[in-house]
């Protein structure tokens, strides 16, 4: 199916709770304990350029670009609605990070221009 015809379904199904996304999770799960986890498993260095592939509002986002500031740091995710909270945590936080619209199923990437990818909780989503 091709990916301009795939209907975008938000994380917790509903447009209205994106703004909620944070709080549920959290209370939900260890969301920033799974993520930190994930982080200690790489070394990042200095000038990589990492992408967070369905960054959703950026809480591994902003881990990345803390754990290496020098690191070029791309938050990618379907939804608007939910980059818009990722960008203003990252702005509060004073990160420099990009954060782009994209789907997971067609990166608008070329080839070797990423030196790191992450992702997670994003795969049970995909169809």
């Amino acid at each position: 199916m091709p990916i301009r015809s795939l209907k975008y379904i938000p994380a917790l199904k509903f447009h209205w709770l994106t703004k909620l996304y944070d709080p549920l999770i959290g209370l939900g799960m260890q969301e920033k304990k799974l993520k930190g986890h994930l982080l200690r498993q790489e070394k990042l260095c200095p000038h990589q350029r990492i992408l967070d592939v369905g960054c959703g509002t950026g809480t591994l986002t902003r881990m990345l670009k803390e754990a290496q500031p020098e690191a070029m740091v791309i938050g990618l995710d379907a939804d608007p609605d939910i980059l818009k909270v990722a960008d203003e945590k990252a702005r509060r936080d004073r990160l420099d990070i990009r954060f782009q619209q994209g789907w997971a199923q067609d990166l608008p990437f070329e080839e070797a221009q990423l030196d790191g990818v992450f992702s997670t909780l994003l795969f049970h989503h995909l169809p």
